[in-house]
């Protein structure tokens, strides 16, 4: 799961794995990175922590939703868990499939499922690197406290290592009631305060156009956004600088679904994608020729990939309007892909993915890269 390392900040890292043992035990795992050397042998465990003190923030929605594409095997390239016999139709249900394939009852899985919302909560988890070699430098400059509990697993030819410290093992006490156990489908309904943050956005998108996001998030990067933005309930966005002295702005959030469109969502109330760009830094600015500058950049986006000017009945494409014409209506710059009132935004449909390579084109032109 993508987790932030800074806060309004999108670095683009991740814990690769998140796992509960059979006892209870959240375990976070890191594989060992390349940046992991003598002199900074710390650094494993220090992401650790950060990964800690983020993931106790997120809501049990949130969490739950995380788990959702790995253990409905919705990508081919995840490896289906060998431990749940049936479909799941939640994260609770998973937890009480698995304690049935351990010769437990499905309530103490439900059980297990509690404790480990709440040992994440309290940050109890274990942390743990994981490495194809021996590291016994990075296991000695383990942080020393008597708080968090460590382990490294180290594997070679034949063989695994398991070293682990900490503190022992305590109670976790009384589990909170506050638990929801909701499924796929209750939760994508009603996820309650879900942040459109970058990590977080694919949480409520429609499965087929994940891969959409993925790449305009890489695109971003490679055009030299730094990974700063501001959210709103339904989306993030941030600004570009451009060669013409005023900035675009991105908008990346979410839609609903029209109806026709809806079938391709494996769950129900999956959302759609907003990726749209907005020259109001344009159109709101004195200087008439940056005016006139937005209106001729909006029209070349419209061209190249099928965006329409949002919030108004006419086409910017239409022939009899002039710039003095748009100034008089309501339309503040914010561009979105648009064909008909049945195939707009981003939901994974093949016929997408030209006009998206029409918007990177049309970015690629006119952002300047001395950032």
């Amino acid at each position: 799961m993508e987790l932030p390392v800074q806060n309004g900040k999108y670095t683009g890292d991740s814990l690769d794995l998140i796992g509960t043992d059979e006892i209870g035990n959240v375990w976070l795992i890191s594989k060992k990175r390349n940046e992991f050397h003598q002199d900074n042998s710390k650094y494993g465990w220090s992401l650790l922590n950060t990964y800690a003190n983020t993931i106790r923030k997120w809501s049990e929605t949130e969490l739950v939703l995380s788990a959702r594409r790995y253990l409905l095997k919705v990508n081919e390239s995840f490896p289906y868990p060998p431990f749940l016999p049936h479909a799941t139709s939640g994260l609770s249900d998973a937890f009480g499939q698995w304690a049935m394939t351990l010769g437990k009852k499905y309530i103490d899985g439900l059980a297990l499922y509690e404790m480990t919302m709440q040992k994440i909560k309290n940050k109890e988890a274990i942390h743990c690197l994981l490495s194809d070699q021996d590291e016994e430098e990075i296991w000695n400059n383990r942080p020393s406290d008597t708080v968090t509990t460590r382990a490294i697993i180290m594997f070679s030819v034949g063989e695994a290592k398991i070293w682990r410290d900490g503190p022992l093992e305590k109670n976790p006490g009384v589990i909170g009631s506050q638990w929801k156990h909701g499924t796929w489908t209750s939760l994508m309904e009603r996820p309650g305060p879900v942040k459109p943050t970058p990590e977080r956005l694919p949480l409520l998108l429609t499965d087929n156009v994940i891969p959409t996001y993925t790449s305009i998030l890489r695109f971003m990067q490679e055009l030299g956004w730094n990974g700063k933005y501001t959210a709103n309930p339904k989306a993030f966005r941030f600004d570009l600088p451009t060669i013409y002295s005023e900035p675009i702005r991105i908008h990346i959030g979410w839609v609903k679904v029209e109806e026709n469109n809806s079938s391709q969502a494996r769950t129900p109330y999956q959302l759609g994608l907003k990726f749209n760009i907005d020259f109001k830094q344009f159109i709101r600015s004195s200087d008439k020729e940056l005016q006139d500058m937005g209106y001729s950049l909006a029209k070349r986006l419209a061209r190249k990939a099928r965006y329409h000017n949002k919030g108004t009945d006419f086409s910017i494409l239409e022939s009899g309007w002039t710039v003095e014409d748009v100034r008089s209506t309501s339309w503040e710059g914010d561009m979105y892909r648009y064909i008909d009132d049945k195939n707009r935004y981003f939901t994974g449909l093949p016929e997408e993915q030209k006009d998206l390579e029409g918007a990177f084109l049309f970015l690629q032109e006119i952002v300047s890269r001395n950032v």
